[in-house]
């Protein structure tokens, strides 16, 4: 049975976006297709390795029928043999990625925050820019209900020049 290389599965509230306060359950993969020097994530991690089985057993324990894949980039590994599963087990599926990667269809909810020109998922809930002082909001393409802008960060602490910069262009 095909295992899934994981960083790891815990249960919080999310923290932005669009569904900012809902409770879930976060699978975050490992690896990326991308190396963004602002990554605020161990994404070469592997801490667990799980199959459907092992994972659907972690994820029980948890009072939550809400689950969010992120990553490092989770189209690399997601498949629908695990979304198959989950679906019957009744769970809410939302996906972070960076739409280098179309995502798999069982997905309810797809949040794509490009960190290239090279996106080929143009369509879903959510669309997120990482901005950084100087940039442009880039212009909306693709098909999302959403356009977000986010401040980018320092790999391990708040860039408050950045959060600054994306209040003003939100304000004008």
């Amino acid at each position: 049975m095909k295992k899934y290389n994981l960083v790891e599965i815990f249960y919080s509230l999310q923290g932005e976006g669009i569904r900012t306060g809902t409770a879930n359950i976060f699978i975050r993969f490992s690896n990326c297709n991308l190396s963004c020097s602002f990554c605020d994530t161990p994404y070469n991690n592997i801490n667990l390795s799980l199959n459907k089985d092992e994972i659907i057993k972690y994820i029980q324990k948890f009072n939550c029928k809400n689950i969010i894949f992120t990553g490092g980039e989770p189209t690399l590994q997601l498949d629908d043999d695990l979304l198959e599963t989950l679906k019957e087990k009744n769970y809410y599926l939302a996906i972070e990625t960076n739409g280098i990667l179309k995502t798999p269809k069982l997905i309810d909810f797809i949040c794509v925050s490009p960190k290239s020109k090279n996106i080929s998922q143009d369509f879903g809930d959510e669309l997120k820019f990482v901005i950084k002082k100087g940039d442009k909001i880039p212009k909306k393409f693709g098909n999302f209900k959403q356009y977000l802008i986010s401040p980018q960060m320092n790999y391990d602490s708040p860039n408050f020049e950045n959060i600054n910069y994306c209040i003003d262009l939100v304000k004008k």
